[in-house]
């Protein structure tokens, strides 16, 4: 019967032994987990961030451009060729900030 019981002894302890490997790795896996999670969380605030940062730029580079038409009293075309841009990348970036500006105010641009 000893022997019965060594066996029954050394497979329980295997057992146990898995079952502690098991819980290590799924530990591992959830902590693993929670790092990613926590970057992903990092990236998007920064995203976010840079997204704003970018939509501010845009808008100032619109009003400035809005600004150099007015002011300056020239055309469209000749801010193009002022500024190596075609015409309806111009008229694009004014209207982009209107929509902006109407969207801020909450009026419909439509009507």
């Amino acid at each position: 019967m000893q022997v019965a019981g060594a066996v029954t002894d050394t497979a329980r302890d295997r057992l146990r032994a898995q079952v502690r490997r098991e819980q290590e790795l799924a530990t591992r896996v959830l902590a693993t987990e929670a790092r990613l999670a926590t970057e992903i969380e990092k990236r998007d605030a920064v995203l976010g961030t840079h997204e704003r940062l970018i939509a501010q730029r845009k808008d100032e580079l619109a009003d400035a451009l809005t600004a150099y038409v007015d002011e300056a009293g020239v055309s469209l075309e000749r801010a193009a060729i002022v500024f190596g841009r075609s015409r309806s990348q111009l008229q694009r970036t004014l209207r982009e900030r209107k929509t902006a500006r109407t969207a801020e105010s909450g009026v419909n641009p439509r009507g």
